[in-house]
């Protein structure tokens, strides 16, 4: 003890020296007031004391540097050396002690989040029901519960919590690694109950959560994806969260289960659209706008299900957008299935400034080759005769014809379209061939 404590004597004989103490007062005093190389090795001897030297640890630990390290160093050797259940008896009264430091706390609730076990399952929600318990502490303790939400008690503990922002910013969360692959479906359907039941921030966050962390399972997701579709049918419910449910629910149309859910929800919005009292008719197209609008990357599925609702409740503009984007997207999938080029060509009919052509996604990400079908929808667009057809003709021939460096077909298709009978699809293919790099 006198050589560590002694100033004048060299840094790494007092370290060593520290190393060799087991005197806890002792050494809780090189840890506050020696150097940090003499303290460092200060809080490993702590670490060899047992549960006599666990709390000072810990408080250490939650403050960062090298003795914060060392610290966690050492607890982690402690741990490592005791079976589970002395672990847990050890930290478990630190976690709910509302009387010790925050950080100490914090600490004690991470290390046990790291122990196997029912006894720290227990100590964990000890912790967390403890009176007083501290904010930050819960934050910490959400994360590790967050992990086992599939067990009895968890999510009943978190929902009425979660208007913390550090609580739901921690139990609330898209990160892959915050719930192991056996909790996922448990986890999902934890989300899409907070989007139908939680407030509206919250709600919004889960349903962002779930974007990322949607189940595999066919139940589980068909499960989430009724909670879903019941959110955005309920006109009680704020129209922020409507939408974002309805987003979410987008994503699931890849699946029959899923489709069906979004066709019921469509066609409750389209219903209340139509007959609803004044107010919820007003939320209803506002929802139903808004919805129909985010079609980027959505299945086709999805986008003829919206096409159906908006024409349904009258919105024929939009309906035309969609009705568009769902026969662009069917042919990036190799579908040149004519049924969709010719709805959306008779919505062009009466609303044809809607169909706007530019920055469409003409094209499948990274293909080389165009699908199957791509020529025939071509020939099929610019025998329509009609301006919106040619236009439309026009455009797959110039994306397909920039993407294969105006390979066979394509400069032959354009050649076509320059002799157009509309002077407007003349114009436009004219101009398109005149800017080919190939034309110098």
């Amino acid at each position: 003890a006198r050589v560590a404590a002694d100033e004048d004597a060299p840094l790494r004989q007092r370290a060593d020296a520290a190393a060799l103490l087991r005197d806890a007062p002792a050494l809780g005093r090189l840890v506050a007031e020696a150097p940090q190389p003499v303290g460092a090795a200060a809080l490993t001897a702590l670490g060899e004391l047992g549960g006599a030297g666990l709390g000072a640890l810990l408080e250490h630990a939650a403050t960062g540097g090298v003795r914060g390290r060392a610290a966690m160093a050492a607890i982690r050797r402690m741990l490592d050396a005791l079976p589970d259940r002395e672990a847990v008896a050890l930290l478990a009264p630190i976690a709910g002690d509302a009387r010790a430091p925050v950080g100490t706390r914090k600490e004690a609730a991470r290390a046990l989040a790291a122990l196997p076990g029912e006894a720290a399952f227990g100590a964990l929600l000890a912790a967390w029901d403890a009176p007083g318990q501290h904010r930050d502490v819960l934050a910490v303790l959400a994360r590790a519960l967050v992990a086992r939400i599939e067990r009895p008690g968890v999510a009943e503990r978190l929902r009425p919590h979660l208007g913390l922002e550090v609580v739901r910013d921690a139990a609330v969360t898209d990160s892959p690694d915050a719930v192991p692959p056996g909790a996922r479906e448990a986890y999902a359907r934890f989300l899409a109950g907070l989007v139908c039941e939680a407030d509206a921030a919250i709600a919004r966050a889960a349903a962002g959560a779930l974007r990322k962390v949607l189940p595999a399972g066919p139940a589980a997701r068909t499960a989430v994806a009724m909670a879903l579709a019941a959110t955005v049918a309920d006109p009680g419910r704020p129209g922020a969260v409507r939408y974002a449910a309805g987003d979410v629910l987008s994503g699931l149309a890849g699946t029959a289960s899923g489709l069906a859910a979004l066709r019921t929800a469509l066609g409750a919005l389209a219903q209340q659209c139509a007959d609803g009292p004044e107010e919820v008719r007003a939320a209803a197209l506002r929802t139903l706008d808004g919805l129909g609008g985010g079609h980027f990357e959505r299945p086709v599925g999805s986008l003829d299900a919206y096409t159906d609702a908006l024409e349904a409740s009258g919105l024929r503009r939009a309906a035309t957008r969609t009705s568009f984007e769902a026969a662009l997207a069917a042919l990036r999938d190799g579908d040149g299935d004519l049924a969709r080029w010719d709805r959306c060509l008779a919505l062009a009919a009466t609303h044809p400034h809607t169909l706007t052509l530019s920055d469409r996604q003409y094209l499948p990400y990274g293909a080389t080759e165009p699908p199957p079908g791509v020529h025939d929808v071509v020939r099929a667009l610019r025998d329509r005769g009609t301006t919106p057809a040619g236009l439309i003709a026009v455009g797959l021939v110039q994306a397909w014809g920039t993407r294969t460096q105006w390979a066979a077909p394509w400069a032959a298709e354009l050649a076509v379209l320059v002799a157009h009978s509309d002077p407007d699809v003349a114009e436009v293919a004219l101009l398109t061939d005149l800017r080919r790099p190939d034309r110098g």
